[in-house]
């Protein structure tokens, strides 16, 4: 019987994020090699409970071969493997993350492509994280101006929570670009052919017009523009 002790698991294999980012090559070469290390392992072990139950079942009843199934499942149970759990397993120690978060990782394909995503969504949130440090700067700063302008009382500027002073501010910087329009400027009406920023109406007087905003003042990348109604 010695020869069909089960076979000791192999060891899950030794990588770093760092190792990963340095060369995905190197990283993947050592999971196809502890996949293939697996499976055949699992082989083995399977042919050795074959070969067992083979010899305890020879002539045996049908009862006798179930009762032979039934010990063997108790000290030499089938092995199963499945290479996907691998590559799940890999992203977990890898991204950090909880082993349910891998469920759509079952190769080496899906785990670059898992890593990559993984990596333009950190990249994303990196960004929106700088935007909304340099949006309440910027409203800050508006803010101050207005206060040095004389156009806030300091009191009020102080007050404000991030949220209220984004949005005055907001507010304030779109008032600015509209109070540096002057000339004429294409008229958004069809009959006419130039509009007076001060103007509230078209020159044919059909339509009234208003200056909108669109884009992000806050971040440098607002403008105004006029709209008939």
């Amino acid at each position: 019987m010695s020869n069909f002790i089960r076979e000791p698991a192999i060891p899950y294999p030794k990588f770093t994020l760092a190792m990963w980012e340095e060369n995905q090559n190197d990283v993947l070469r050592l999971l196809a090699e502890h996949v293939a290390a697996m499976k055949a392992r699992r082989d083995r072990n399977n042919e050795k409970r074959k070969i067992l139950f083979e010899a305890l079942t020879q002539d045996g009843t049908a009862p006798q071969r179930r009762k032979a199934k039934s010990a063997l499942d108790e000290v030499f149970p089938v092995e199963s493997f499945f290479e996907g759990d691998v590559y799940r397993q890999a992203y977990t120690l890898l991204s950090k993350s909880d082993w349910n978060t891998s469920f759509r990782v079952r190769s080496a394909e899906s785990l670059i492509a898992a890593m990559n995503d993984l990596k333009e969504a950190t990249q994303r949130a990196a960004v929106a994280a700088q935007e909304v440090t340099e949006r309440l700067k910027r409203a800050r700063e508006a803010l101050a101006e207005d206060v040095a302008a004389g156009r806030m009382p300091a009191e009020k500027a102080l007050s404000l929570s991030d949220a209220d002073a984004k949005l005055i501010a907001e507010e304030i910087l779109v008032q600015r670009a509209i109070d540096v329009q002057s000339g004429p400027v294409d008229c958004p009406c069809d009959n006419c052919g130039e509009w007076f920023p001060e103007e509230k109406r078209c020159q044919c007087g059909n339509r009234r017009i208003c200056w909108e905003s669109s884009g992000d003042f806050l971040l440098g990348k607002g403008y105004v523009y006029a709209q008939a109604y």
